[in-house]
């Protein structure tokens, strides 16, 4: 699977609602996999290495510290969507989606 059609499948999987956009609400549910509101490192290990994404610890230990902007080990809804969300719209588009993910440099 090319890096492009793996992003597209990461991104129609938070699309919940499949409007061509994820919100912060679609992106926290696929992350926090305990349901408390937060994504622990765990948690973003979990569905970035189910994709192949990321499979190195460190380096996925740091992307991660970098969308914890409060440093408190978890990431809330503003955190990824304030990651995500370029334009700030509230919404995440596939380009912002990829974008950030090519960023960060998240491929298989």
């Amino acid at each position: 699977m090319s890096t492009d059609e793996l992003i597209r499948e990461l991104f129609n999987k938070y699309d919940t609602n499949k409007d061509g956009s994820i919100d912060a609400a679609e992106l926290l549910a696929e992350f926090d996999l305990n349901k408390d509101g937060k994504v622990s490192f765990d948690e973003f290990k979990t569905v970035l290495t189910k994709y192949k994404t990321c499979v190195d610890e460190a380096a996925l230990k740091q992307k991660f510290d970098q969308f914890d902007k409060d440093g408190d080990g978890k990431l809330d809804a503003k955190e990824l969507l304030s990651e995500f969300d370029v334009n700030k719209d509230s919404k995440v588009s596939f380009d912002e989606f990829k974008a950030v993910l090519v960023k960060y440099k998240l491929k298989n």
